[in-house]
C-alpha cells in the first residue's frame, strides 16, 4: 500500500465516527501536494481540503503550512464539544474544529480560521506573545499580541489571494470585524508599491488591531480562558479562534 493510500484509508476511517477522531495535518498537505481528488472524502474533510488547497495559493499560507508539515505536526480534531467554535490546544498541539460547523458555514470561513490558525502554530514554534509569559498580566499583554499578528497576517494572505484573482477571504475579513485592518494594510499599497517588500503594511495592519478597545476587551476574556482561568467554558485552557 502506498503512502497516498494510506493517508486516504486513514481519512475514510475518520469519516466513519462521529466526533472525538482526528487526521494529521501533515497527511491533507501531502494530498494537497500529490493534487489527489477530493470527492471520495467525507463533507469535512473535503471542505477543509477545499479551504487549505485555496490558502495554498498564497505564499505566506503556503510557506506556514510547510513549516507546520516538516517541523512540528498537529492533530486535528472533529468534535462538537466547543459549541461550534474552533480552538488550539498549543500544548497537545491539537486543532478542535466543529464537524457540524465546518458543514453549516461557507469554505471562506473555513479559510479565515485556517489562515489564522497557521500562524498561532508559527507563534507557538517560534515562542512568540504569551508562550513565554511568566504572569497573568503579563500573558493577557502578549495574548494581544499574537491575535495582533495572526489577523495581520491572515489579511496578508488575503490579499495576496486577491492579487491572484480570489477575492473571497479578502471581502469576508472586510465584512467580519476586520473592515478597518483590511483598509489600513491597503492604505500602505496606495502610498508605497513596495509596502509588501519592506513589510510596511503588515506593520500597519498589526498596529491598527490595538485600535479597537472592544476588540482588546474581547482578547483579554480569551486570555484567561487561555490560561484556564475560566472554569465555567469547556473550552477553558484552549486558544479560541475568532
Amino acid at each position: 500500500m502506498t503512502y497516498m493510500s494510506l493517508v486516504k484509508e486513514n481519512l475514510h476511517q475518520l469519516a466513519r465516527h462521529e466526533t472525538g477522531k482526528l487526521c494529521l495535518f501533515s497527511e491533507l498537505f501531502q494530498i494537497l501536494n500529490q493534487n489527489a481528488a477530493h470527492t471520495a472524502f467525507h463533507a469535512r474533510e473535503r471542505k477543509l481540503l477545499q479551504a487549505l488547497e485555496t490558502l495554498s495559493q498564497s505564499p505566506t499560507a503556503l510557506a506556514l503550512m510547510q513549516v507546520i508539515a516538516e517541523t512540528g505536526d498537529f492533530q486535528i480534531i472533529w468534535d462538537d464539544w466547543l459549541e461550534g467554535l474552533t480552538a488550539f490546544d498549543a500544548s497537545q498541539k491539537k486543532i478542535y474544529l466543529s464537524d457540524q460547523a465546518v458543514q453549516d458555514n461557507s469554505t471562506v470561513c473555513l479559510q479565515k480560521e485556517m489562515a489564522l490558525i497557521l500562524r498561532r502554530f508559527w507563534q507557538m514554534q517560534n515562542y512568540y506573545g504569551a508562550f513565554t509569559s511568566q504572569s497573568v498580566t503579563e500573558f493577557v499583554e502578549n495574548y494581544r499580541n499574537e491575535e495582533a499578528d495572526a489577523v495581520a497576517v491572515a489579511v496578508q494572505i488575503a490579499f495576496e489571494l486577491r492579487l491572484n484573482g480570489d477575492a473571497r477571504l479578502w471581502d469576508h475579513l472586510k465584512e467580519n470585524n476586520y473592515a478597518d485592518i483590511v483598509y489600513h494594510y491597503q492604505s500602505s499599497f496606495d502610498q508605497n508599491l513596495k509596502a509588501d517588500q519592506d513589510g510596511q503594511a503588515l506593520r500597519l495592519a498589526y498596529a491598527q488591531w490595538f485600535a479597537d478597545f472592544e476588540r482588546a476587551g474581547a482578547c483579554d476574556d480569551r486570555a484567561l480562558t487561555a490560561q484556564g482561568l475560566d472554569h465555567d467554558m469547556p473550552y477553558n485552557g484552549l486558544r479560541l479562534i475568532v
